[in-house]
C-alpha cells in the first residue's frame, strides 16, 4: 500500500520526467537529415566539435539544462546524422572522426550524469 509519502514522491518524479522531456525534444531537433551534403564535411565536424565545447562550457557553469540539450545533440548528431554524409568514412577526416568517437562515448556518461540531476533538481521542486 502506497503511503503518502510514497504518493508524493510518484508524483515529483513524475513532474520532473515530464519537465525534462522538452529538453530532450529539443536536443533531438538537430535535423533529421544532413540537407546540405555539398557542404564539406570539415563544416559537419567543425559544428559537432563546437557542440560539445559549448556543452561541456555550459556543465561546468553548472547550466545543466543546456549543457543536457547541447550534449544530447552532439550526441544525436555524431551517431546518427553525419554518418549520412557522403564524406563521412573518407580517410581525410578519420582523426577527427576518432577523436570525435572517443568524446561521443565519454558524452553519453555525462549526459546520464547531468540528466540524472536535472531530474533530482526537478523532482525537489515539485516537492
Amino acid at each position: 500500500m502506497l503511503t503518502n509519502a510514497d504518493d508524493v514522491l510518484a508524483r515529483s518524479n513524475a513532474t520532473a520526467a515530464a519537465r525534462l522531456a522538452p529538453l530532450t525534444e529539443q536536443a533531438e531537433t538537430c535535423g533529421r537529415q544532413i540537407t546540405h551534403q555539398h557542404l564539406s564535411i570539415k563544416r559537419f565536424f567543425h559544428a559537432a566539435s563546437d557542440m560539445l565545447k559549448q556543452g561541456r562550457t555550459c556543465a561546468q557553469e553548472r547550466d545543466l539544462e543546456r549543457a543536457y540539450v547541447l550534449l544530447l545533440r552532439f550526441t544525436i548528431f555524431f551517431l546518427e546524422r553525419l554518418p549520412q554524409h557522403p564524406d563521412f568514412k573518407s580517410p581525410d577526416m578519420a582523426t577527427e572522426r576518432k577523436r570525435l568517437k572517443t568524446e561521443c562515448i565519454k558524452v553519453l556518461d555525462e549526459v546520464g550524469i547531468i540528466q540524472a540531476e536535472v531530474l533530482g533538481r526537478y523532482a525537489a521542486e515539485a516537492e
